[in-house]
């Protein structure tokens, strides 16, 4: 059995992956990562092989906190196989893509840094004690 972990499961690629990987491999077991769980789409929220658990890009604190809620649901020995990176912030509310140089706001970059990078780095920081990645099966992002 595969234990699949999807951080930005509520996003349109996110969830499509999700959606894939849950009708491709019967057997896997998957946790889906986002910001609000409602907002993942109503066939993945039911689905009895999926987890979901809230989780903020943006917030330092966050990657702790799932890795421990992960402890609960799987074993440690049993760790996840599989670690797949598709939150991502390009456009959100009043921050929108920049096309010129005069249009960089200091805090769009930031939030955009927080969610496409450190983000990523500190989840993965976070989740190497219950990932079971080996050079042949990498982290996936």
């Amino acid at each position: 059995m595969k234990r699949i972990l999807v951080a930005g499961v509520s996003g349109a690629i996110g969830g499509a992956l999700t959606e894939a990987l849950l009708e491709r491999d019967k057997e896997s077991v998957m946790v889906g990562l986002c910001r609000d769980p409602a907002k993942v789409s109503e066939p993945l929220r039911s689905h009895s092989r999926l987890t979901l658990l809230a989780w903020d890009a943006e917030d330092s604190q966050a990657p702790d906190a799932v890795a421990r809620a992960l402890g609960k649901i799987i074993p440690a020995p049993e760790g996840m196989d599989t670690f797949i990176y598709a939150a991502g912030l390009l456009h959100d509310g009043a921050m929108f893509p920049e096309k010129r140089l005069e249009e960089l706001k200091a805090e769009s970059l930031s939030r955009a840094f927080a969610v496409n990078a450190s983000g990523f780095a500190l989840l993965v920081r976070a989740l190497l004690p219950v990932c079971h990645c080996t050079p042949a099966q990498p982290i996936l992002c």
